[in-house]
């Protein structure tokens, strides 16, 4: 996992792993949730990589209604998502 810079200091996301069709995002309180390909869209991942390696946006997109990704699987750790 790879800290979230949180350039804003107002996100709720803690870390992110990224593979190849795939991000998993760390919030607080271990709450994993992996986004993929098949399940968000690939542009939607392609967007939060980008994010999330910028460190700014990834929180502000998964929680906005309208750009709203649907996330694969959730859990309490990594290994438990992947």
């Amino acid at each position: 996992m790879q800290p979230y810079a949180n350039n804003s200091g107002k996100s709720n996301v803690v870390a992110y792993y990224i593979g190849g069709d795939f991000i998993v995002v760390q919030f607080p309180h271990n709450a994993y949730y992996k986004y993929t390909y098949s399940s968000a869209g690939q542009s939607a991942i392609e967007v939060m990589k980008r994010f999330a390696q910028s460190g700014s946006g990834l929180g502000t997109y998964i929680s906005t209604k309208a750009t709203q990704p649907s996330h694969e699987t959730k859990g309490l750790s990594l290994e438990s998502v992947l």
